[in-house]
């Protein structure tokens, strides 16, 4: 994947609604309403900025995954994936210290099911959100031919 040198700029806003709620929007999208996660406060049925952090790195995984393995002419099938994150105390600050995703990928063939391997580890390294965050995240895939046995597609 080439970068052409370039600044990108993204925009989102947030309006409180009351309480630990608010409204993340952002120009051409759909709102989001957002929260503080119950263990600190909130109450829950909405997206908190932990769970958008943990999808942002899952998302960025797979978006860079799949331009990969188009590139190299990959015969996807499908890609499910999920992700987790472990927050704990280091040096008196709560913070995020890994993140996992566990991506699900079915290929056509067993060329594909080798591309796919590449493809999967030069994502993790050319990620951008991965690229900017502080926790190590590592990603354990499960990579199979669509037409095994076992496959539950």
């Amino acid at each position: 994947m080439e970068l052409k040198p370039k600044r990108y700029r993204y925009e989102t806003s947030v309006r409180w609604t009351g309480e630990h709620r608010g409204t993340m929007s952002a120009a051409g999208k759909a709102d989001v309403e957002v929260a503080c996660p119950p263990e600190f406060g909130g109450e829950g049925g909405f997206w908190s900025p932990e769970d958008l952090f943990v999808s942002s790195i899952n998302v960025c995984v797979m978006t860079t995954f799949v331009s990969l393995a188009e590139r190299q002419k990959v015969e996807l099938v499908s890609y499910e994936s999920e992700a987790d994150a472990l927050a704990t105390i280091v040096g008196g600050e709560l913070r995020f210290v890994t993140v996992t995703v566990r991506p699900r990928i079915y290929v056509r063939d067993e060329r594909s099911q080798e591309e796919a391997r590449q493809a999967l580890e030069r994502a993790r390294s050319l990620c951008m959100v991965t690229l900017s965050v502080r926790p190590e995240v590592r990603i354990e895939a499960d990579i199979r031919l669509a037409n095994d046995p076992h496959a539950a597609v």
